[in-house]
């Protein structure tokens, strides 16, 4: 349908109706797109148009399609289909007889009750059906909201509210919203029939259930961040989210809000041993809570999740003497967030980190802790002056939320612990109290790092208790080193520990020697490759597996891996990575911009960085070029002191590094590619049908997995034995790449590099020399060296040289193959659909990279019928190879003739 065809079928009256928008009198309504206290937008009914008259708008003027795109803030293209689905609407706006309404939105089974009003669980029910439906195709910006919580729509029951849900289908049911307030009846002047108001509009939508997993409530989450009411719960709330917990549930997590708890929901880390419920708010520990929690038998613990902030804080204290009453034997604990809340911890770190906090959560109560108290609080009075009087460690971090710390005269508590970050600031909230005095005790919060705020302190302790002032300052001045100590080894504790090499075995050692001793090591490796569980990819594997040895050097090369989605590339790096150690790598998933520069400063030094997804990492393609090039990354940044004072700081992280990626992309930016080795999965049909044979046999067990784990250790252990030797090669004046490589320069270095790594690989098989300047001890290359190197990466050298781009290559080699063996000189578009079985969309991407680079010509045709292609050249690529072939064959034939003409002649003079 075209444009005109829709604005004359479709009524701008009705797209506003569609949205509950009504016009005055006048034809006037308040703006949508900005504070509009008098109406300024004028509609004009004959014309079929609208214009925004106030200056604080910049809505301008526009027909139904701008407003559609305008109001839900969508594209053009998405404003048109949305307007042709709203067409129908103009045809419906009749109320339906009694024999045409048909609930569309209820089962045969699940009619509503008389006059048209259900019951609270089939509304709600119903109601949810419909807002979980409305998810899909819904506006960028609500979908971007989800994607920015962390929330995954196919792992949660999320629903949206676009505010229709009572026009079309669903007008049948306004009776049902209304009672239940999805509804509400709002009065507009002039107007006969009714206006409603929309609970939770423009919202996602969670449920929530009763005991019988009915739901039985609502919650709606704004996405509109300008919203000052971001929460809507329904009148008459009831149910729990995500549910009732199970009965037999032992370990329970309290969140404070739901979007908290849907975010732990995802983890299935936390899942599998936790039951998970959340309260609605630091008040929203309702009664239904209370008596969920009471019904559970078996229940052990409660964990608070809540929000770390002082409202946050004061509730999980509040909750606690609350849950005590209600169990006695239950144990209470904590979580301390790095973070705000659950869910900006979950955007901000990996999910793994939840496990690790929960490891380390803080126990508030346990029915130990209540029989210590007890007894110390009914001994008799001699006792209790014993226990006061004894000796006791002078600083005591036994319990992190309440540090103590005593003199002969003074007992002090930090009250909530101490930050172990910003070690530049110490605020502490103190308690000091006079042992053996009537005097209450003083409580102050300040920052002992503060002269002037210790020095009113030690002041008013001295005028409260008729303490020395020295004895106050050096109370403090103790107090001070003890709280340093203790936070610098809290942050060597949450630092997470180095892997160790571990010791190889004599055995491993004695398997690993032999191996790297034998005489046709490279030949071994590439077959043993194959052993470890990788199919196919002969060259690539042995390449990467050189790469990633690199790493031990001071110039470590480089390497991305390119292929289409479900290609193999990841699975590549990930099996390669396997036969390093552990403490050699550094897998990474994604990477912000700043990540790489937070790092100690040499903790990724001779390790290999495995990127799985190069496409999610352009924020950190600068510092990773940094790193290859330089060795090293610098930031420097500003901060305020405790005395607001400006200082910068430098932080700086050295490598080298060897760094591997995996992309998509048919080409990544072009300063990232010069740097690495570029390989390319093989795509073939012949690759396909070996991955599935291997798939097959591994589903009918006849894969040995302990042989393949066997070749895993061994190469792994190979790997830890190679030391890094300085590498000479004698050969290097002589050699040459192909003129037509691009980047020649750094293509040139990257083939010498990967000489002497092969060399490197082979050092237990090479005479140690001595430079007799330097006392440096280094191997030689040889000419097998080269031979190999020259085997491995010709078909590298020749993706450099090729002008065209992987995909473009393999798609003109088969058409040139198919063209041959249906003996075709000329072809269409269609004949190659149908004869390759290509996409429309792959032949727009490939026939305009052929015909720019002019592989193929236009011989006839037009825009209109299609055009006719002819291949300009069959021999090309075959030109290409073996200009590269002859090139690097050559060079090598001639270096062999000179080395056996120089043994020669040392025979003869001999």
């Amino acid at each position: 349908m075209k444009i005109p065809e829709i604005k004359q079928n479709l009524s701008l009256n009705t797209v506003l109706s569609h949205y509950n928008l009504k016009p005055d009198n006048n034809n006037r309504l308040h703006c949508p797109w900005h504070d509009d206290k008098t109406p300024s937008l004028q509609i004009y009914p004959k014309t079929n148009t609208w214009t925004c008259f106030s200056s604080k708008c910049n809505a301008g003027s526009g027909d139904v399609i701008d407003f559609i795109m305008k109001y839900e803030v969508i594209s053009k293209y998405e404003a048109i289909q949305k307007a042709i689905a709203l067409i129908p609407l103009a045809q419906s706006i009749k109320p339906k007889t009694e024999s045409e309404q048909t609930p569309n939105n209820f089962t045969d089974n699940e009619q509503p009750t008389t006059n048209n009003i259900a019951t609270r669980t089939e509304v709600l029910t119903k109601a949810f059906n419909y807002f979980k439906a409305g998810l899909s195709g819904k506006s960028r910006q609500t979908l971007e909201y989800i994607e920015s919580r962390g929330l995954d729509k196919t792992k949660l029951e999320i629903g949206y509210n676009s505010g229709q849900m009572h026009h079309r289908e669903n007008r049948q049911y306004i009776e049902s919203y209304v009672k239940y307030h999805i509804l509400a009846i709002s009065e507009a002047k002039g107007k006969t029939e009714k206006c409603y108001t929309v609970w939770a509009k423009y919202c996602i939508i969670f449920a929530l259930r009763n005991k019988q997993n009915q739901i039985t409530g609502l919650y709606g989450r704004s996405t509109i961040n300008n919203n000052e009411n971001k929460h809507f719960y329904l009148k008459d709330r009831s149910g729990l989210y995500p549910s009732y917990p199970k009965e037999t549930t032992t370990k329970l997590i309290l969140t404070e809000s739901i979007i908290d708890a849907a975010t732990l929901l995802q983890i299935s880390g936390i899942t599998k041993e936790y039951e998970i419920l959340a309260c609605y708010g630091t008040n929203g520990l309702t009664e239904e809570h209370k008596q969920a929690i009471i019904e559970l038998k078996h229940l052990q613990e409660i964990i608070f999740a809540f929000d770390n902030d002082e409202a946050g804080s004061k509730a999980v204290e509040k909750y606690t003497q609350e849950l005590k009453i209600i169990n006695e034997n239950l144990k209470i604990s904590k979580i301390e967030l790095p973070c705000k809340d659950v869910n900006e911890t979950f955007i901000s770190h990996e999910p793994t980190v939840f496990m690790h906090l929960l490891e380390q959560r803080k126990i508030l109560f346990s029915d130990e802790k209540t029989n210590k108290k007890e007894k110390s609080q009914t001994g008799s009075p001699s006792n209790q002056h014993h226990i006061a009087t004894s000796p006791l460690p002078k600083f005591n971090a036994t319990n992190h939320e309440a540090l103590t710390y005593e003199t002969t005269e003074l007992h002090v508590t930090v009250l909530g612990g101490i930050r172990i970050s910003g070690l530049e600031r110490m605020k502490v909230t103190l308690k000091i109290q006079i042992k053996n005095s009537h005097y209450d005790p003083l409580r102050q919060y300040l920052d002992l790092y503060n002269n002037e705020q210790l020095t009113r302190l030690i002041r008013t302790v001295n005028e409260q208790f008729e303490v020395k002032t020295e004895t106050i300052r050096q109370a403090a001045l103790g107090l001070i080193e003890e709280l340093e100590h203790y936070r610098i080894s809290r942050i060597s504790l949450l630092q997470p520990l180095q892997p160790k090499a571990p010791e190889l075995s004599p055995r491993d050692m004695t398997e690993g020697e032999n191996y790297l001793l034998n005489p046709k090591l490279m030949r071994s490796t590439m077959e043993d490759l194959g052993k470890t569980g990788i199919v196919g990819e002969q060259h690539n594997r042995a390449i990467m597996y050189l790469v990633f040895l690199s790493r031990i050097t001071e110039e470590p090369l480089h390497i991305i891996s390119f292929g289409a989605s479900g290609s193999g590339k990841t699975h590549l790096q990930e099996k390669i990575g396997i036969l390093l150690p552990e403490q050699d790598k550094l897998e990474i998933t994604t990477l912000s911009g700043n990540a790489l520069y937070y790092f100690k400063h040499d903790e990724i030094r001779h390790k290999v960085l495995l990127i799985e997804d190069m496409d999610g990492a352009q924020e950190v393609l600068y510092p990773l070029r940094e790193l290859q090039t330089k060795q090293k990354i610098t930031k420097t940044v500003s901060l305020k002191d405790s005395q607001n004072n400006i200082k910068t700081i430098t932080f700086t992280v050295h490598g080298p590094v060897c760094i591997a990626g995996c992309t998509t992309k048919i080409r990544v930016y072009e300063d990232n590619a010069n740097r690495s080795l570029l390989i390319y999965i093989d795509s073939s049909r012949e690759q396909d049908e070996r991955i599935m044979t291997y798939q097959r046999d591994e589903s009918a067990g006849k894969i040995n997995k302990a042989e393949e784990k066997k070749y895993q250790l061994l190469l792994r252990n190979v790997q830890q034995m190679l030391k890094p030797l300085k590498v000479v090669n004698p050969y290097a004046p002589h050699l040459k790449i192909p003129p037509g490589v691009f980047k020649k320069r750094r293509s040139n270095w990257l083939y010498l590099r990967f000489i002497e790594i092969i060399t490197l690989y082979h050092q237990y098989q090479r005479e140690q020399k001595t430079n007799n300047e330097t006392g440096e001890i280094y191997i030689e290359t040889t000419l097998e060296d080269i031979a190999w190197a020259n085997k491995l990466l010709k078909n590298v050298l020749l993706r450099k040289a090729d002008e065209l781009s992987e995909p473009a290559r393999n798609f003109f080699e088969y058409l040139k193959k198919w063209l041959k063996e249906n003996k075709m000189e000329q072809f269409k578009n269609k004949d190659i659909r149908d004869g390759l079985q290509v996409t429309a969309s792959c032949l727009k991407r490939y026939l305009p990279e052929l015909l720019n680079c002019g592989h193929i010509k236009i011989t006839s045709g037009n825009k209109t019928k299609g055009y006719t292609y002819e291949i300009t050249s069959y021999e090309e690529y075959e030109k290409l190879k073996n200009s590269i072939n002859n090139l690097l064959d050559n060079l090598l034939d001639e270096l062999k003739k000179k080395e056996e003409k120089n043994k020669n002649t040392v025979v003869c003079l001999v």
